[in-house]
C-alpha cells in the first residue's frame, strides 16, 4: 500500500475550514485549476453518502466516484474520510485546531490493505492497469498545491493560481 500525506497551517478557524468542506460541492472545482466536476451522488456529505470528482492533472483524467466512510466533528477537529468505489484509495481530510488557526492534514492511501492476495491485486492494479494514473509524485505534488491554495484562499480569500492571473 502507499500513503502520501501533506500537511499545513492554515491562520484560520477551525470552524472556517470545516464550512469551507461542508460547501464542497461548491468549493471543490474553484478550490483548483485542476478540478473540474463535483457531485453529490446521493444527495449529501455525510457518512455513507456517494460524491464524485473529476480532476485532470498534467493530462491524466482522474474521475473517481466513491463514498463517504467518516465524517467527525468535535470542538478541536474533524476527520472526513472517503472511500474510492474501486477500493483501491481512501482520501482523508483531518484539521486539528491549533493557537493560530489550525493544522490541515490530506492523506492518500493506494492499494488494497488486507487480504492473501493484496500484493499481487496492488501489483496488478498500480503496475499494470493503471501505471500512468499511478504517479505518486505526481499526486504527492497535486495534494502539497491543493493545501497551498486551500492555505492562501482561507487566509486572503483567492486562490493561488487566481493571485497569479493577476
Amino acid at each position: 500500500m502507499i500513503r502520501l500525506e501533506e500537511s499545513i497551517l492554515i491562520e484560520c478557524s477551525l470552524d472556517k475550514l470545516y464550512s469551507w468542506f461542508l460547501n464542497f460541492d461548491k468549493n471543490f472545482v474553484d478550490w483548483s485549476p485542476y478540478h473540474t466536476e463535483f457531485e453529490k451522488l446521493s444527495g449529501g456529505f455525510e457518512k455513507g453518502d456517494k460524491i464524485r470528482f473529476v480532476e485532470i492533472v498534467d493530462g491524466i483524467n482522474y474521475d473517481v466516484k466513491g463514498e463517504i466512510l467518516e465524517h467527525i466533528k468535535t470542538e478541536n477537529s474533524f476527520r472526513l474520510v472517503f472511500k474510492a468505489k474501486s477500493g483501491l484509495a481512501h482520501i482523508y481530510f483531518i484539521a486539528e485546531k491549533t493557537e493560530s488557526g489550525c493544522k490541515f492534514t490530506h492523506i492518500e492511501e493506494f492499494g488494497k490493505r488486507r487480504g492473501i492476495f493484496k500484493n499481487f491485486i496492488n501489483w496488478i492494479a498500480f503496475d499494470i492497469l493503471l501505471k500512468n494514473k499511478a504517479d505518486w509524485e505526481l499526486i504527492r505534488r497535486d495534494m502539497i498545491e491543493d493545501n497551498l491554495y486551500l492555505k492562501n484562499y482561507l487566509e486572503t480569500g483567492l486562490y493561488g493560481y487566481e493571485k497569479n492571473a493577476q
